[in-house]
């Protein structure tokens, strides 16, 4: 049997937003695949017209 709490994963999916939006009731807009917690991340079209996806994100913590 494996007992999981639903909860934890889901404010790890969240991020900071779920406790910014406890705080200060504002509700962040929608930025596609970038991401306001790491950078490089984003899908960017290039010249010959093709995608490219980055993700230059890395895990925070001591």
């Amino acid at each position: 049997m494996i007992d999981l709490s639903l909860l934890e994963p889901m404010f790890s999916v969240l991020r900071p937003d779920a406790a910014i939006f406890r705080h200060t009731g504002n509700v962040k807009e929608r930025i596609g695949s970038a991401s306001n917690t790491s950078c490089p991340r984003n899908v960017h079209v290039c010249r010959d017209g093709i995608y490219l996806a980055l993700s230059g994100s890395i895990q925070g913590g001591n």
